[in-house]
């Protein structure tokens, strides 16, 4: 056999395995992003979406729906928020820390009517769930942050949630919610949005009707519960922001 022939072979052979050592070398230092909470994991998602406002733009005095995944997967929330207009950005498995990491470049420039939050279900994972404070003290930094560039603008949190397949935390969650609360109650800008009620059977557990097969993100009918709570506290708001607006130009 002649010794290009036998490169060829060789180069042929080599380059398969040496595409799956960089890909399964680039998954495992994804993994150790996410166990060290390094923002950077979430870059890519971070640029597609500036990259989609440079393309289509965004709504004027929008409600910024911002966090994790479950804002992500929520592809009916224009219709079932109208007639409010909304901003979707949701990404990966954020932690609120991650959140807080972009503030600069996934709120603040579109400088929104109010911020609708959902973050901080991925800081209570089984085995390394974050503390009840410590949960509270990442989202009051998130508001801190927000109010540093946009004072005055209300923010609303939609507390974690009851999902079957973090079941087993569910009362460090709820201590986190119930301080969460606790703080929002001194700011009337501050709201916290409860879907607990809605998405748990009569026997007090999670309602797995409500979830996808991976027992933690909500499908179709989990989204409708969600709106069924979250969309009457915002068109409330909405309605008194135009009153008052209306008042102060009378």
């Amino acid at each position: 056999m002649k010794k290009s022939t036998k490169v060829l072979i060789w180069t042929a052979l080599s380059i398969p395995l040496i595409l799956a050592l960089v890909y399964f070398g680039f998954q495992y230092q994804i993994k150790q992003w996410y166990a060290e909470e390094n923002p950077v994991i979430w870059l890519p998602e971070i640029r597609a979406f500036e990259a989609q406002d440079k393309a289509e733009g965004f709504a004027d005095d929008a409600v910024l729906f911002v966090g994790s995944s479950s804002i992500r997967f929520w592809e009916t929330l224009a219709e079932d928020m109208a007639p409010l207009p909304v901003i979707r950005r949701g990404f990966g498995g954020a932690r609120l820390s991650d959140v807080i990491h972009y503030i600069d470049r996934i709120v603040v420039p579109y400088e929104p009517a109010a911020i609708v939050l959902f973050a901080g279900t991925n800081d209570m994972i089984p085995g390394r769930s974050k503390s009840p404070e410590a949960v509270l003290a990442l989202y009051q930094s998130f508001v801190q942050n927000v109010w540093a560039v946009l004072p005055d603008t209300p923010i609303f949190y939609i507390a974690i949630t009851p999902s079957p397949k973090r079941w087993a935390i569910w009362p460090q969650a709820a201590e986190a919610n119930r301080l969460i609360k606790a703080h929002a109650d001194s700011n009337p800008l501050l709201t916290v949005i409860d879907t607990w009620a809605v998405l748990m059977t009569e026997a007090g557990e999670p309602d797995a009707s409500l979830y996808r097969d991976d027992r933690l993100h909500l499908n179709e009918k989990g989204y409708q519960a969600w709106t069924s709570v979250i969309r009457p506290v915002l068109l409330q708001w909405a309605a008194m922001a135009e009153s008052d607006s209306r008042l102060e130009g009378e």
